[in-house]
């Protein structure tokens, strides 16, 4: 994928790819302003499609050395099925930047049981959208329950139940995706508000880097990829075994080591402090 956007990005249809920045810097208004009136043209939705002055959107603390990836002015007219598929994506999430939110009416029904000896109660929780806003650029499939309407008090009759039995597997290998999303996240399992914050240098590697990383492993031998999955090889097992840094596997540690490498690079960190942490762990557990 970040072949492709470099691809669109040297044809001039989007901004520099390579940058994990979640915001636009403050002094891109106007020229966003003119990209946004270009991208929108001929949607069935082009009014509602408004620019604003959003801190969410331009801010420029979560900017690092290049702004959130976004269209140009340069609208395409014939790209390969994989650039469009590419350049729709990060159009898209552009656009929606600047549509109404959607609105949702949340529902969350406690069930008593009388006359029986099951204690508790049983809770049922769904939602029923009311504003489409955004999610008419970026439909989203759901599995939410649309709850039907009841009254507080209301007694109600149980139709149907059921017991089942389930199994459960092992996780799949992991894909060059999905290794590239724990890169990011050091493997937590977190929202969109969140990653806005943790993502700021708590990561395996850059935007960049985290591709070619992948790369070289599989070069090197330490992983073997079969079609899209990817395995530990035996030497990659062998070296995980014997490898005396084990600190180094552990997935926090390693994000917080790049991000005190970027706290140092925007002159925010402690150099010394950060070479002393190193050199304590080159110490415990090589000697």
């Amino acid at each position: 994928m970040l072949k492709i956007a470099q691809t669109l990005y040297e044809k001039k249809y989007i901004t520099y790819p390579r940058t994990s920045s979640t915001a636009l810097e403050e002094s891109l208004f106007k020229k966003t302003a003119g990209v946004l009136n270009a991208v929108k043209k001929g949607l069935p939705y082009e009014e509602e499609i408004k620019f604003s002055k959003s801190k969410r959107v331009f801010n420029n603390s979560r900017v690092e050395s290049h702004s959130a990836i976004i269209p140009t002015y340069m609208v395409p007219k014939k790209l390969s099925k994989e650039e469009q598929i590419v350049y729709d994506a990060i159009k898209t999430r552009f656009i929606v930047q600047f549509m109404p939110a959607a609105v949702y009416e949340e529902t969350e029904v406690v069930t008593h049981i009388v006359e029986t000896e099951l204690p508790g109660v049983f809770v049922s929780k769904g939602r029923r959208e009311l504003v489409e806003g955004w999610k008419k650029a970026d439909p989203q499939k759901s599995n939410e329950k649309v709850l039907p309407y009841v009254v507080e008090g209301e007694q109600v009759q149980a139709v149907d139940a059921d017991i089942s039995d389930h199994k459960t597997t092992a996780p799949k290998p992991h894909t060059e995706k999905t290794l590239l999303a724990v890169m990011e996240t050091c493997g937590k399992k977190i929202n969109s508000e969140e990653a806005e914050h943790l993502l700021k240098g708590y990561s395996i590697g850059t935007a960049a880097t985290r591709a070619e990383t992948i790369k070289k492993l599989i070069d090197i031998g330490y992983v073997n990829q079969d079609r899209k999955q990817l395995h530990c090889s035996e030497t990659g097992r062998k070296l995980v075994e014997q490898f005396p840094g084990r600190d180094l596997f552990d997935l926090s540690f390693t994000g917080k080591l790049e991000k005190q490498l970027l706290e140092i690079e925007k002159g925010i960190g402690n150099k010394q402090a950060f070479m002393n942490e190193i050199s304590h762990l080159f110490k415990k557990r090589w000697t």
